[in-house]
């Protein structure tokens, strides 16, 4: 039988729990260790968790976040379709999108000219085994929906 023992830890005024999937008398010497190293909350931030775990309140905001993430989602995708850029698929999902300037063959120099301009992008070259140079880029939605960061891609289009 797997015993899942809750942790929870308030960080910077929010609320972080992790949990340990294991067997009920591994769980319970954690638990311990746990209580004996410090690494405790207040009883009430713990409660709290559980109730917005058991209530739904948890579920609910996690369907509005993705509710957000998908309409961002949809504005990204057609922003980058109008400004010329290459979807490497078609997203129906994540909070990442795969893309490409067509006449470009090394995104680096790319993402240091937005680092320059304080638009952090990410290049693909750090996402490949080797750092083999690479015209993709990963691209955060929640990022790339804003208007400025749309000017600046669609500014660095047309200069290519």
């Amino acid at each position: 039988m797997i015993y899942a023992r809750s942790f929870s830890k308030t960080l910077s005024g929010s609320l972080r729990v992790g949990f340990v999937a294991c067997a009920p008398h591994i769980a319970n010497e954690l638990a311990d260790i746990k209580m004996l190293t410090s690494i405790t909350t207040s009883q009430f931030t713990e409660r709290l968790i559980y109730l917005m775990l058991v209530d739904g309140h948890y579920r609910k905001y996690l369907a509005r976040l993705h509710e957000r993430l998908d309409a961002a989602r949809a504005n990204v995708v057609r922003a980058f379709e109008g400004i010329g850029l290459e979807l490497f698929a078609e997203p129906n999902s994540g909070m990442f999108i795969w893309a490409r300037f067509p006449q470009v063959e090394d995104a680096l120099p790319l993402a240091e000219a937005a680092s320059r301009d304080g638009i952090m992008l990410a290049p693909g070259v750090v996402f490949r085994p080797h750092l083999e140079r690479s015209p993709w880029m990963r691209f955060n939605v929640a990022i790339c929906d804003d208007p400025r960061v749309q000017r600046w891609l669609a500014r660095a289009a047309a200069e290519r």
